[in-house]
């Protein structure tokens, strides 16, 4: 008697008009466009809903790619390992993954009812989020139980699904809020963008000295090898297929990759590089001035190539064609004397005084995440990943930093994790808790609090998540994970 009295209760805070807006009439799932601005629609798929309480944990779950490279929403099952939740599925638009997608297999009962439209205008960055953030927020509105009473909400996404996983996760954990945010679940996300260009540090190795020719490379210096193959591991098709997509799915913008809600971890660092031009070309600090300010500064330092201290010019013709010896500038307004002092007198010039200016690459420095003012708190976390397939053992090798893959994009968001919650949550804790005065005991609750490990997956079993799911191993693990919370 008390649960039907919540229940209708629970029925009475939805709003009169959803009825109308359901266009599927199954019993256990419905179907909701949610309106995003003037973007179009969201459609938010509820599984299970009605046969829970208003007060029961709620899974959202963030499809492995966007609906817009070639699913039906109406068609979707549940991935079987949610399938006794109750579910909100998130159905964003982000095309530029696939150009022929993989098909999903059908829930029990479930048909499509063609009632998805193709898009109208281009949908790229940071339109996802967007959708992400409007089908959330429906979601708090309409599913809060009513009176004082509170919800969890857990969030499970893969591939492009725990990107933005990641990122709703990271700024929707509010513990004091009656319905939100309390644990998150990833399966091979991608969690640094940035990673992609050529001018990432994980692109650069440090070679073993040879002893036999001497000293050529210090131990301490680094070169760039973007196209030595030989001791590189194979290449993960997924993963790969991402980095090869990424200018479709940030619309050619690189500047899409250093958007902290698209790189989760950098909410916590600074990505220690410059803003490059476009997704291939490696940057230097030169490279970023317009092709006026390049001209100037060569003119300039031509014209000061009579003095005894010469300086090279700060770009080459084939950078600059339109750069031409016989328009060296030959007098300058006023007092030139400064232009032929003797390098004795030591006095900044003009091409000095522009190489002064040239925009600096930024040193990689860490962020206060969450803000000490804020309410936000890091979700307890499972980030899942498949090892990349092993390089072959060779008898030369280089000494070098660990390939980027999602064992290493899952490892770095851990550890910032699990950072911030040692060295600001637990440690303002332990001011007033004498029990987290002890730095090991901090250590050790925030390894409980973010855990990371490899799941199997891409198996028979996941058909559902368009085989890119997790794996039996992998769904019996994250199982018992979302239990232990839910059912506890």
């Amino acid at each position: 008697m008390q649960r039907r009295l919540l229940l209708k209760l629970w029925r009475t805070t939805l709003p009169r008009d959803l009825s109308r807006r359901f266009f599927s009439g199954l019993p256990s799932v419905e179907h909701v466009n949610i309106p995003a601005a003037s973007t179009g629609n969201v459609v938010v798929s509820l599984h299970n809903i009605s046969g829970y309480g208003p007060n029961s944990p709620l899974v959202i779950w963030i499809p492995p790619f966007s609906y817009y490279d070639g699913y039906d929403p109406t068609a979707l099952g549940l991935p079987r390992w949610l399938e006794r939740y109750p579910t909100a599925v998130l159905n964003y638009r982000w095309p530029g993954l696939y150009s022929d997608p993989p098909s999903p297999t059908l829930g029990q009962g479930q048909a499509g009812d063609g009632q998805t439209e193709p898009p109208s205008t281009p949908v790229h960055w940071p339109n996802p989020l967007h959708d992400l953030l409007f089908g959330y927020s429906w979601i708090v509105k309409t599913l809060s139980p009513p009176d004082f009473g509170r919800r969890d909400i857990y969030v499970y996404g893969s591939y492009l699904g725990a990107s933005l996983g990641a990122s709703l996760a990271l700024t929707e954990t509010h513990p004091h809020r009656p319905m939100g945010i309390r644990g998150f679940i990833a399966y091979n996300g991608i969690y640094n963008w940035t990673t992609f260009l050529p001018d990432h540090p994980i692109h650069k190795v440090k070679p073993k000295p040879n002893k036999g020719r001497g000293n050529l490379l210090s131990l301490g210096s680094i070169i760039d090898t973007p196209n030595f193959k030989s001791t590189d591991p194979p290449e993960d098709n997924t993963f790969n297929l991402l980095k090869q997509q990424a200018p479709a799915l940030f619309g050619d913008s690189p500047a899409n990759l250093f958007d902290p809600f698209a790189s989760a971890s950098l909410f916590f660092h600074n990505p220690g590089l410059l803003v490059p031009p476009d997704f291939t070309t490696k940057t230097t600090p030169a490279s970023l001035l317009p092709t006026e300010w390049a001209l100037a500064i060569n003119t300039l330092a031509a014209n000061s190539a009579t003095t005894t201290h010469t300086r090279p010019p700060l770009y080459d013709d084939e950078t600059c064609p339109a750069y031409d010896d016989d328009d060296n500038v030959s007098s300058l307004d006023g007092d030139d004397t400064a232009y032929h002092h003797s390098q004795n007198n030591k006095i900044l010039t003009t091409h000095d005084a522009a190489i002064s200016l040239l925009p600096k690459v930024p040193r990689r420095g860490a962020l206060v995440f969450p803000p000490r003012a804020s309410t936000l708190r890091i979700p307890d976390t499972l980030l899942l990943h498949h090892d990349p397939p092993r390089a072959p053992r060779s008898g030369r090798r280089l000494a070098r930093k660990e390939k980027n893959n999602f064992r290493t994009q899952a490892e770095e968001l851990a550890g910032l994790m699990r950072r911030s919650v040692e060295k600001l949550e637990l440690k303002e804790r332990g001011k007033w808790d004498a029990d987290y005065e002890d730095p090991g005991l901090r250590e050790e609750d925030a390894k409980r609090r973010v855990n990371v490990g490899e799941a199997v997956g891409n198996g028979e079993e996941d058909n559902r998540e368009f085989g890119l799911g997790l794996g039996e191993a992998g769904q019996e693990v994250a199982a018992e994970w979302l239990r232990e919370r839910m059912d506890g």
